[in-house]
């Protein structure tokens, strides 16, 4: 009895305690917003109006999203974190929005060029991260870029990530001086652009003396310059060589990685006439820095620069913008505005219109970017032209002869005519097909039962890149344990969740990471290299290693690793009896490289094939094939007769 009146007595205290507005207000700043809005603000009437207060009087920034082509139209949505997708907003920013976390330009139209213009307040707040990843032959890409967006941002740009010469080269294109010219750019965080001397930006310059110009040139704040990239000897003496004849002081700290074929020994420079030292030491294993700063430099100041130099990652920076669309990801609108002078037109006649005509029935031709998608009115299937917005039937009759091959086809939808005209197209798989599969692994039987007996006998001798998840390659095994690996073609693939496991076996009772280790293993049957594309597991880069220095036999294959934060050490393993090295490297911030090759390689081959696993993008591949279909996505003639793969058995 004496319990429960304490329990009350201690309830009716608690039910008495008042919480003053100026607590609760700090209190709201850690919960959920919709939590807040939807649930707190109801409990009473004091409670609404505080939470009122507080949105009211909170500043806010844009979560991460990226900005793409709307799957079934060809306009620009914006995707969340979430996977929500949104359509482009539409008038003023609140006041009360200061920032963003990170935006992906992944299409470009005019709605998305004014949307930028009405959040350019937001760019010149604090400073903005900047990615370009546009590919250097997108030259109407690079034009968007350099006349829309470059404007929005480059008085407020206080970094550069992944710039590398060639990207860099064609900035210069639009303005010799453009690095220097950025007045707040403070980092840059390169992999193969070092300094190199003479220090100059003019037209005749290269890009590596352009980032050394602007290294040299003095901030208005005083705030040290900082640099990434990978060590080079030459630029290295050069550095030396113009510090110790500079007249001029110049602060900036270089964080360098290092390869493991090079050497480098520690050193400290003085330079009387400036007042500075130039200083190279290790940091740790893979990581050096070269600091230029004055003699009697403020010691709390530079140790946190150099932290800050040592430890910037760019995914927990706040203002990223990544440009990365492509010519083909560009509307139609602007694709007009930016494609220059055409060339004036001339009076037909009839010997043009002859000549037109030949040139038509001689040309070879590839099918554009279909949507294979029910009909709007919700029978059988049609086919969207991404491109143009126009919706087709289905094609009926055989493909004409000159059509060799296509650019993306999305299968969205299935049934018997869907079927029939993959069988009529499948000739054009011949050259190669790279195949993704989205369609989800749980509770999608009939969706993976007609893949595997209607789609994948018309792909699967030809597929030559594979986009997989770990669940789908599960999925893809119940129909054949060994199905990666009968693929006579396949030579890429690109995995998420999915690496490397030993022993390498491909047996029913072996899992999918055992089953890409065999395939992995097994070499081409043509000796080219095959490549994997995956993230980092440390357990299996330790069976690679052991696998390699155990081998009887040789195998080449380059496999190229998303980085995510962890720490990675360098190395290089022989194998003197199969005549093979192994070697892990850095490429850049974001990604490593490892290389199974012969001790005395070719080396302009292999150095274009490490250029292809790295540069490979799978929205730069014809004949892509993208299977997204589901249960509810199936024509009612074919939902009885394709259930689902059973397990495999011994």
């Amino acid at each position: 009895m004496s319990d429960t009146t304490s329990t009350s007595e201690h309830q009716l205290q608690m039910e008495e305690i008042y919480i003053c507005d100026d607590v609760l207000l700090g209190v709201f700043a850690f919960l959920d917003p919709l939590e807040l809005g939807l649930k707190m603000a109801l409990i009473s009437d004091r409670l609404d109006v505080l939470v009122d207060v507080h949105f009211k009087s909170r500043e806010w920034s844009l979560d991460p999203m990226i900005i793409r082509r709307a799957r079934r139209k060809n306009v620009a949505q914006i995707v969340k974190r979430s996977g929500k997708r949104l359509p482009i907003p539409q008038g003023p920013l609140p006041n009360k929005v200061i920032g963003f976390q990170g935006i992906v330009i992944s299409y470009i139209d005019q709605t998305v060029v004014e949307f930028l213009q009405r959040i350019r307040p937001l760019f010149d707040s604090s400073g903005t991260t900047v990615d370009i990843d546009t590919a250097d032959n997108q030259n109407r890409s690079w034009e968007i870029i350099w006349q829309n967006i470059w404007p929005l941002v480059s008085d407020n740009i206080c970094c550069f990530l992944r710039l590398n010469p060639p990207r860099l080269d064609h900035l210069r294109q639009f303005s010799p001086a453009i690095l220097r010219n950025c007045a707040n750019l403070r980092s840059i965080y390169s992999c193969w652009l070092f300094p190199a001397f003479p220090a100059e930006d003019n037209a005749g310059a290269s890009s590596h003396q352009a980032v050394t110009k602007w290294l040299l040139t003095p901030r208005g704040d005083g705030l040290p310059k900082m640099l990434r990239c990978s060590f080079y000897s030459a630029g290295m003496e050069g550095l030396k060589e113009a510090f110790v004849n500079a007249s001029e002081s110049a602060n900036f700290i270089i964080s360098i990685w290092r390869s493991s074929t090079y050497v480098i020994n520690p050193f400290e420079l003085t330079n009387n006439f400036t007042g500075e030292r130039l200083t190279l030491r290790r940091f740790n294993e893979v990581t050096w820095l070269l600091v230029r700063c004055s003699i009697g430099r403020e010691e709390d100041k530079w140790t946190n620069w150099e932290e800050e130099a040592i430890g910037w990652q760019w995914r927990r920076q706040s203002n990223r913008i990544a440009i990365n669309f492509k010519d083909g990801g560009i509307g139609c609108g602007m694709v007009e505005a930016n494609a220059g002078p055409s060339e004036p037109k001339k009076p037909k006649n009839d010997r043009l219109d002859v000549l037109v005509d030949a040139h038509f029935k001689s040309r070879k031709w590839s099918l554009d970017w279909l949507d294979i998608r029910r009909a709007t009115d919700g029978n059988g299937a049609e086919v969207f032209k991404v491109r143009s917005d126009e919706v087709l039937p289905i094609p009926q009759g055989p493909i004409p002869g000159k059509v060799i091959g296509f650019e993306h086809i999305e299968i969205s939808y299935v049934d018997q005519t869907v079927i029939e005209f993959l069988q009529r197209i499948c000739r054009l798989n011949s050259s190669g097909t790279n195949v993704a599969i989205d369609t989800p692994s749980d509770d999608q039987s009939r969706s993976w039962g007609i893949i595997r007996q209607n789609i994948w006998p018309l792909v699967s001798d030809n597929i030559c890149g594979l986009g997989l998840f770990k669940a789908f390659l599960d999925y893809l095994r119940r129909f054949s344990p060994a199905i990666i690996r009968n693929c006579a073609k396949l030579r890429l693939i690109d995995s998420f969740g999915v690496f490397p496991e030993f022993p390498a076996e491909d047996s029913a009772n072996a899992s999918s990471d055992q089953a890409l280790a065999k395939w992995l293993l097994t070499p081409h049957r043509d000796g080219l290299p095959k490549i994997l594309r995956c993230g980092f597991y440390s357990a299996g880069m330790e069976g690679l290693k052991r696998a390699f220095a155990n081998a009887s036999e040789p195998v080449n294959f380059i496999i190229e690793f998303r980085i995510y934060d962890a720490d990675f050490m360098p190395f290089e393993l022989t194998n003197n009896r199969t005549g093979e090295r192994l070697t892990f490297r850095h490429l850049n911030e974001d990604n490593w490289l490892l290389v199974r090759c012969p001790i005395g390689r070719e080396e302009d081959k292999w150095t274009n094939w490490e250029k292809e696993a790295i540069e490979w993008d799978w929205d730069n591949q014809w004949n892509r094939i993208e299977i997204n279909f589901k249960d509810g996505d199936i024509g009612d003639g074919m939902v009885g007769a394709n259930e689902g793969p059973s397990e495999p058995t011994n």
